[in-house]
């Protein structure tokens, strides 16, 4: 339907009526962003209020549970270590016992061994007391044997020859000499029939005699000298040299010397 006002009329009622739909438009918009800033101003005062006091009230029940776990764990690391020192105690103790009983048993074994040596060594002076006894014997009867031969008119000569012709296998020997020891040590390595006869010659009042007397009947003055039926074999040298050929067993062997 037309207006039937004048257009100045009709403007100026319409500008109005657009200005008051404008305020109310204006009213409501301003009333919805009033409304949204409350809102958003609640909602961040609620959040600050929930952060504060939730913080809190999860401190006040959160560090209790930790100093629990703090003081749990504390006294588990102490009983870790106080189980750790026992254990290292009983090591110690058990390492200790072990070598004390180490200790003891080396101990025992060089108390044992002591003793097998004492007892060698006695009875490697017994023999040797033995062995004295008998050459002092020996020597006894040799020079009562001497003196009967010098009333019968033997010369020395006569005596040491006679030593020779009687032993098939003899040995004129000096007790300290080295290379004597070396000779009656291959001469006793095997297994004689009988003792080994043997003049110690620095044993005798006449040994420088009897050295005189070697030398003439062998044209050998220095010792061992060793006879073998009636015959020089030589020294230590000469007799080493027949051991290691094999021909000394051969000699003994063939003069009857050897044990079947």
């Amino acid at each position: 339907m037309g207006s039937t006002l004048p257009y100045s009329i009709q403007d100026d009622i319409e500008a109005k009526e657009r200005y008051a739909a404008q305020q109310r438009l204006g009213r409501g918009g301003s009333k919805k962003v009033r409304l949204w800033t409350v809102i958003a101003i609640v909602s961040l005062t609620t959040l600050l209020l929930v952060s504060y006091y939730g913080t809190t009230i999860y401190s006040d029940s959160v560090s209790p549970m930790l100093e629990e776990d703090t003081t749990v764990q504390v006294l588990t690391t102490a009983e870790d270590k106080k189980a750790n020192n026992k254990k290292l105690t009983n090591s110690k103790n058990n390492e200790a016992v072990k070598f004390d009983k180490s200790e003891a048993a080396l101990e025992e074994k060089a108390d044992i061994k002591e003793a097998e040596l004492e007892e060698q060594l006695e009875e490697e002076l017994e023999k040797e007391a033995e062995q004295e006894i008998e050459e002092e014997i020996k020597e006894e009867k040799e020079q009562k044997q001497r003196e009967k031969n010098q009333e019968k008119g033997w010369t020395l000569e006569d005596e040491i020859s006679g030593l020779i012709q009687k032993n098939t296998l003899i040995v004129f020997s000096k007790t300290y000499c080295p290379f004597s020891k070396k000779a009656k040590k291959i001469l006793n390595s095997y297994t004689l029939k009988d003792k080994l006869k043997v003049v110690e010659v620095d044993k005798r009042a006449d040994d420088f005699q009897v050295k005189a007397v070697l030398d003439e009947i062998s044209g050998r003055s220095t010792f061992p000298n060793i006879f073998l039926k009636g015959k020089s074999l030589g020294g230590s040298q000469e007799l080493d040299e027949l051991h290691r050929s094999g021909e000394l067993r051969y000699l003994l062997d063939e003069n009857g010397l050897l044990a079947a």
